[in-house]
């Protein structure tokens, strides 16, 4: 299940009025976790293998800024839960 189908389960079975502007960054958190997933998991070998070279490509975070209250702790919430990565990163 991706982040973004988890969020709007949650909106459904919680009650809760979507925010568009909430929705918004749980896409752009979904984006995030796509890349985390596709980069896969840090090469073996260390200290040792990042010195020769062998240095995966970084994947672009996202920092989540709004009013008290905007759903900012409960988005990242979903974002770490193991429901929302299927794969090991």
């Amino acid at each position: 299940m991706s982040l973004l189908e988890l969020y709007r389960r949650e909106l459904r079975d919680g009650g809760l009025v979507e925010d568009p502007e909430q929705t918004l960054a749980a896409e752009q958190l979904e984006l995030v976790r796509s890349a985390l997933v596709a980069a896969g998991p840090l090469p073996a070998g260390g200290w040792l293998a990042r010195l020769r070279g062998a240095r995966p490509l970084p994947v672009r975070g996202l920092h989540l800024w709004g009013d008290l209250g905007r759903g900012k702790t409960w988005l990242r919430d979903l974002f770490k839960g193991p429901q929302a990565v299927t794969a090991p990163l």
